[in-house]
């Protein structure tokens, strides 16, 4: 049974938007089919693979081929409306991403709300007229096939350089220096040290903190290069977050 559609309007700016996804998708498939660049599935047996499984479903190469296709009718159009199921409605949202991500298209956050608001109108269509299974089969395979397309299609995350991952090192960095000053501010002020997983726990708590702003006249990188301050700071917090084994001359009045 085919699933309903809901009507959607697209600007020409957001047309091409996902067009250039689309056709960035459309080109991968065609360089796959001419050369052999990857095996397919070459992560299959890994744990990851069998948590996220993947697999590539026929149709939906003809979903992304008809969409673009429409999508180029109407390409000179200010403004055209278009027909699309929630399965549809998926694989443009996804069509935009890949655009924002390898094409560097330019596109406003309100095309992405635009696309999910039609997707959850379709999709209680779908599962109205359906139910609820029906739908629930047919977006699993898409689900699949989107994981099969990035993993095979797009390049991976190994190729994106040292750049990309730069960031995540720095942050990694600064939370390893927060736990060795809350190692040794708990050695210093406490008579019993906490296991590791738990101070690990108590750092990110305060980073996270930190981060959404509910210690304005404290950052993160002004404690990892200040040690007594970042010392100070993590102990009052930490105390208020767990009841620590503390030293007679770091107990309140009321403690000792």
């Amino acid at each position: 049974m085919p699933l309903p559609s809901s009507r959607i309007s697209l600007n020409k700016n957001e047309n091409a938007a996902i067009r250039s996804g689309l056709d960035r998708i459309l080109n991968e498939f065609a360089s796959v089919r001419t050369t052999s660049r990857r095996v397919p599935d070459l992560l299959d047996t890994s744990l990851k693979d069998k948590l996220q499984p993947r697999s590539f479903t026929p149709e939906h190469y003809d979903l992304i081929l008809c969409l673009r296709n429409g999508l180029a009718a109407v390409a000179h159009h200010n403004r055209s409306k278009h027909r699309v199921n929630v399965i549809e409605c998926a694989i443009l949202a996804f069509a935009l991403r890949v655009a924002r991500r390898f094409n560097k298209a330019q596109a406003s956050t309100k095309l992405d709300k635009k696309l999910e608001i039609h997707r959850k109108r379709a999709k209680r269509r779908a599962i109205a007229a359906a139910g609820h299974a029906a739908y629930k089969g047919a977006a699993e395979l898409w689900v699949r096939t989107s994981r099969w397309i990035r993993f095979n299609l797009l390049p991976l995350p190994t190729k994106r350089g040292y750049r990309y991952h730069k960031p995540r090192k720095f942050y990694g960095q600064q939370f390893r220096t927060m736990v060795v000053y809350a190692q040794a501010v708990i050695a210093e002020r406490c008579t019993e040290a906490l296991a590791v997983g738990e101070l690990e726990r108590l750092v990110k708590l305060v980073i996270r903190e930190i981060l959404r702003r509910r210690h304005p006249d404290v950052t993160v990188r002004e404690l990892v290069a200040d040690e007594q301050r970042a010392k100070g700071f993590l102990f009052e917090v930490m105390k208020k977050k767990r009841d620590l084994a503390l030293k007679f001359e770091f107990m309140s009045p009321d403690q000792q």
